[in-house]
C-alpha cells in the first residue's frame, strides 16, 4: 500500500504556492475592484481549505488515532494559532482595502498610511504563516508520527501511567 502523505504534502505546497500567487496578483490588480474581490474570495477560501487539510493531516496521524491528541496539539499549536491569525488578518485586510477603494477607484492604497501599514503587516504575517505551515506539513509527514515506534510506545505508557495515577488520586480523595 502506498503512503498518502506525498499527495497531501503536494496539495499543501500547492495551496501555499497559490496563496503566494494570489498575494502577488492582488498587487497587480489594484484599481480593478471586481478582480480584487474575486482574488480575495478565492484566497480566503483557499486559506480556510488549507487549514482544514492541515487539521485532517493531524487526525490522520497514528499519534492522534492512538489518543495522544494533546501531543499533536502542543507540538503544532504555534502553527494552528498562526493559521487562524493569518486567516483573520487576510480577511480584515481584504475588507479594509476593498472598502476604501470601492467608491473611489482612484484611491492609491500605497499613499494611505493606515492601508499601507495594514498591507505591510499582512505581507509580514503571510511570510511567517508560510514558514510555520511548511514546517508543520513536513513534520506531520514524518514516519515518527505515522507509525508505531519506541518513542510513541514510551509516550503512550507515560500517558496511561499519568491517567492511572490521576484516577487513583481521585478515587482516594472520594473515599475519604
Amino acid at each position: 500500500m502506498t503512503s498518502k502523505y506525498p499527495y497531501v504534502l503536494t496539495t499543501q505546497f500547492l495551496m501555499l504556492t497559490i496563496d503566494i500567487f494570489f498575494n502577488a496578483l492582488s498587487i497587480l490588480c489594484y484599481g480593478d475592484n471586481m478582480a480584487l474581490l474575486l482574488i480575495y474570495i478565492l484566497q480566503d477560501t483557499l486559506l480556510i481549505m488549507s487549514s482544514l487539510v492541515l487539521f485532517v493531516s493531524f487526525t490522520a496521524t497514528f499519534v492522534f488515532q492512538l489518543g495522544l491528541i494533546h501531543i499533536v496539539l502542543v507540538q503544532f499549536l504555534p502553527t494552528i494559532i498562526m493559521s487562524i491569525f493569518y486567516t483573520f488578518v487576510s480577511i480584515g485586510y481584504h475588507y479594509t482595502s476593498l472598502s476604501s477603494t470601492w467608491e473611489d477607484q482612484t484611491v492609491n492604497i500605497f499613499l494611505e498610511t493606515h492601508l499601507l501599514i495594514f498591507f505591510i503587516f499582512h505581507k509580514v504575517i503571510s511570510c511567517i504563516f508560510y514558514s510555520f505551515y511548511k514546517r508543520t506539513a513536513l513534520q506531520i509527514s514524518d514516519p515518527k508520527y505515522n507509525s508505531d515506534s519506541t518513542w510513541l510506545r514510551e509516550l503512550f505508557i507515560k500517558h496511561m501511567n499519568d491517567k492511572a495515577a490521576k484516577l487513583e488520586a481521585r478515587n482516594a480523595a472520594a473515599a475519604t
